[in-house]
């Protein structure tokens, strides 16, 4: 696996974490990542996850992400850069 893959992947669970604890949604929440080639794929998120199934290849930004939790609340953010805020990553870091 190369290390942009490695990087992007880390950074989007980052963002899926961070946006999860900011708008305090109830797992489990439903991740949609779509990208500008329109590609999309989907997967579960509770803050126990250790393995989510990603794409084998970096995908292109900007990557649209909709999170929906089990009460029924949806955020949807647009990410140009994979650069979140560093407390955001502290989790995959330990």
């Amino acid at each position: 696996m190369n290390k942009e893959l490695i990087v992007q992947q880390i950074s989007l669970m980052g963002y899926v974490e961070g946006i999860c604890e900011e708008h305090h949604l109830v797992p489990p929440v439903e991740v949609s990542v779509a990208c500008g080639r329109n590609e999309s794929f989907e997967f579960d998120y509770t803050p126990e996850s250790e393995e989510v199934e990603f794409p084998i290849v970096p995908l292109p930004l900007p990557l649209t992400l909709r999170l929906a939790d089990a009460a029924g609340r949806s955020v949807e953010a647009v990410l140009s850069d994979l650069t979140p805020p560093p407390e955001w990553l502290k989790r995959f870091s330990q």
